[in-house]
């Protein structure tokens, strides 16, 4: 009998050991975790990073970089190649185009974040035509700069087989002052609007002649 008390004595203090401790303990480890992703969150603490070579996405595109498993992203420099041939190297946050980076392609120029490549972009030195093969250097356009939440703003770079333009960006397209250098041999110097030749600015042409006044759409509207 006296066995069977220590017994249950025993068993019974090392019940309330355990709902103890788990009262404890349980609710200290929620509010470390919570405290530990807001770190992450706000950028206090890196998250912990895998770093992954060549892999795919379920849109085909290919990712090599520094993946974060708590969200299923990728953060830091990459190089992804999208689907439709379009390449990214560059910093990226949350799976978007986010600092600096410099994406190249074929074709239309176009936004390609995390497979949605539907939302084209207009360029100076528009090219309409479309390849597949990506050493076609008459296709091959280039987009240089800080990107923000997967658009290019500010200061930036934009080249194509027709010509080449630096300046201000807004939403990936060339606006506000630039310089657009036409491989014909002339170049503009003044203002875009979304991404078109518009307000004042000079045409300079290799002959010496000088187009200068107010554009518009890249048309010549009113000579100075």
């Amino acid at each position: 009998m006296e066995t069977d008390k220590l017994n249950n004595a025993g068993t019974h203090a090392a019940s309330t050991v355990r709902t103890v401790l788990s009262g404890v303990l349980l609710p200290l480890g929620i509010a470390l975790l919570t405290i530990l992703l807001a770190l992450f969150a706000l950028g206090i603490l890196p998250m912990p990073t895998i770093p992954v070579s060549d892999q795919t996405d379920d849109y085909g595109n290919r990712y090599s970089g520094n993946y974060v498993s708590i969200t299923g992203e990728f953060v830091g420099p990459a190089h992804v190649v999208f689907a439709l041939g379009i390449t990214y190297d560059g910093e990226l946050l949350d799976g978007r185009f986010s600092g600096w980076g410099k994406v190249s392609g074929n074709g239309q120029p176009g936004n390609s974040q995390n497979g949605d490549q539907t939302d084209d972009s207009q360029s100076a030195g528009q090219n309409s035509s479309q390849s597949d093969d990506q050493s076609d250097a008459a296709d091959f356009w280039q987009l240089e700069g800080t990107f923000v939440n997967g658009r290019l703003i500010g200061q930036g770079k934009y080249s194509d087989a027709q010509g080449r333009y630096e300046g201000a960006f807004e939403q990936s397209l060339p606006q506000g002052n630039g310089v657009y250098y036409c491989n014909a041999g002339w170049r503009y110097e003044g203002e875009f609007l979304a991404g078109a030749m518009t307000g004042r600015g000079t045409v300079y042409v290799k002959d010496g002649t000088i187009y200068s006044g107010i554009w518009q759409g890249g048309i010549l509207i009113s000579e100075d």
